[in-house]
């Protein structure tokens, strides 16, 4: 017993010992009250100033969004007319063109074309920052992508001398599940850029590999190359570089939605360049196989092309913009058993709405007085109307446009300038949905 006692009692001396000797571990002083007064003011005061920031990060960001939501309105809207007649024009069988008409639309539509182009890169990069961009993931035949891809860039390679030229993988079939629409967007950018920046009599390569886990797009372009102390430099947005920003169009940002586009769907891009000898990029994205199956949306919409002669429809077009009024009249004028019934103003598609009853209202949402929003609101209140299904056609094309159009009841949202084509079969497919 004495010995269990002794043991802790001369651990105690010892630690006595030193700290009579000031070996002994001693906490530093506690900070004088004044000098924590300060130090609290200094925090208070670098948490004030921060919030400022936050605030004045918020308010530019919002303003941004306004200018950029603005923009997009203001383009689209003549862009509609534009790109529309003159598709209009491109697919009459009963008027057709001259080869120099046919020639001169062609060029009115490419050049309207590259103008979407660059409106929506600049909102397809403002949708990335502010995290609101959507991907929808599905099976992928890579080859018959590639395919439509140089189908695509093909005149840009002619216009610009250039051979393409594509090296696919065995097997002959491929495919993939990923964001189609993305994937082809990035594959565009890095091809497109591959031309331009070539030289006449050029090439440009592209080749697909594949490792069980990993597909690999190569596009290796024989044009004026990258130099060393710029690679890091080109996914920057609105970076042109020096030699070439004077005659290549562009606005800047392709290779900066090139890498963040490939990000979002788990993928990367690298590069390696020699001055004058060309650029090789590589884009990487995961290989996840699956079934290939149909897309359903093309069957539905070939399927109510035959149902439409025997199912006479008509259709309310609110707007107030008589050019916009004009392509849509030309455009269902060609389709048979179809009456369309136009309005320019919200009020007058209110008061049409119910004395006609139409199977389907297209509406603007920008109109002079009643905006389409309570317009939609009004139908939809209304027991005569309610049923009626409504679709938004605007120039209103960021993605809170679309769903706050969405969550307020639109069965559809389209964003002008129209796809002609793909407008008339969602219309048609919501006129006539499968049984």
């Amino acid at each position: 017993m004495s010995k269990n006692i002794s043991q802790p009692l001369n651990k105690i001396n010892a630690v006595l010992e030193q700290i009579g000797q000031g070996d002994y571990y001693q906490p530093e002083p506690p900070m004088p009250v004044t000098e924590l007064k300060e130090t609290a003011h200094n925090l208070i005061a670098m948490g004030q100033k921060l919030g400022a920031t936050n605030q004045e990060l918020e308010k530019a960001n919002r303003a941004k969004s306004k200018f950029l939501s603005s923009m997009s309105h203001e383009l689209r809207t003549p862009l509609n007319a534009i790109l529309g007649f003159s598709q209009l024009m491109e697919l009459n069988p009963k008027e057709p063109l001259s080869e120099s008409q046919r020639q001169y639309v062609t060029e009115i539509i490419r050049a309207g074309d590259h103008l979407l182009n660059l409106i929506n890169e600049i909102l397809d990069l403002s949708r990335i920052e502010s995290g609101r961009f959507s991907l929808s993931n599905e099976p992928v035949e890579l080859i018959t992508l590639v395919g439509e891809i140089l189908s695509l860039m093909q005149p840009l390679a002619d216009q610009n001398q250039v051979t393409l030229s594509f090296e696919p993988p065995e097997p002959a079939t491929l495919t993939t599940v990923t964001d189609r629409t993305r994937l082809k967007q990035i594959l565009i950018n890095l091809i497109s850029n591959a031309i331009k920046y070539n030289r006449p009599d050029g090439q440009v390569t592209i080749r697909l590999e594949e490792n069980g886990d990993h597909l690999y797009f190569h596009v290796i372009d024989t044009g004026l190359g990258i130099p060393a102390d710029q690679l890091s430099a080109i996914f920057e947005p609105f970076l042109r570089l020096p030699e070439t920003s004077n005659v290549v169009e562009g606005t800047g940002i392709g290779l900066t939605l090139v890498k963040q586009l490939s990000q979002l769907i788990n993928g990367s891009i690298e590069v390696t360049s020699t001055p004058g000898d060309g650029s090789h990029f590589c884009l990487t994205i995961p290989f996840t196989e699956r079934a290939d199956r149909p897309d359903d949306a093309l069957l539905i919409a070939d399927d109510v092309l035959q149902t439409l002669a025997v199912h006479p429809c008509r259709l309310l077009y609110v707007e107030d913009n008589q050019t916009n009024l004009k392509l849509m009249e030309s455009t269902f004028a060609k389709i048979p058993n179809i009456e369309l019934l136009t309005a320019n103003s919200g009020e007058q598609g209110l008061e049409l709405a119910h004395s006609q009853q139409p199977d389907l209202i297209i509406l603007d949402i920008h109109l002079s007085g009643m905006d389409g929003y309570e317009v939609l609101a009004r139908l939809k209140t209304t027991a005569e109307t309610s049923s009626i299904p409504v679709v938004a056609l605007s120039a209103s094309a960021m993605a809170p446009d679309i769903d706050k159009g969405l969550a307020m009841g639109f069965a559809d949202y389209f964003t002008k300038p129209v796809n002609i084509t793909m407008f008339l079969s969602r219309i048609l497919a919501l006129l006539n949905p499968p049984k």
